[in-house]
């Protein structure tokens, strides 16, 4: 079971650093200029602090990626999916180029799990 969780957070940080990398490339953020924290409920337990940030979006160069990105905890498959320009227009949240924060209704909540540490600045809860 170690190994499985060693695996498993190791995935979910891997999988994460990627994405940010991939939208660093200029052609990328024309298109998708911002990311939308999801969150898993397909291992049959939902953790209430990473549920409160399910559908938090901000821009794909906004600093807040550095210590919110996923995973939250170990063996968390949570995850940051791609937002199109056309959709961040739809709902109001891009103006002149510049994409404003969406904080869902519980994100006072939102929370890495205790002392896991998160994103590349080591966030610890």
């Amino acid at each position: 079971s170690y190994a499985e969780n060693v695996y498993r957070t190791n995935l979910s940080t891997n999988y994460t650093l990627g994405r940010r990398q991939q939208a660093q490339d200029p052609d990328v953020q024309e298109v998708v200029p911002a990311f939308r924290f999801t969150t898993h409920y397909d291992d049959g337990r939902i953790r209430p602090n990473h549920k409160a940030a399910d559908g938090f979006i901000a821009g794909s160069d906004d600093t807040v990626w550095k210590h919110y990105s996923p995973p939250w905890g170990y063996q968390c498959r949570c995850g940051i999916e791609y937002v199109s320009v056309f959709e961040l227009e739809r709902r109001g949240l891009i103006r002149d180029g510049k994409v404003t924060r969406f904080l869902p209704p519980n994100w006072a909540n939102a929370r890495p799990d205790p002392g896991f540490k998160v994103g590349a600045m080591g966030w610890e809860n």
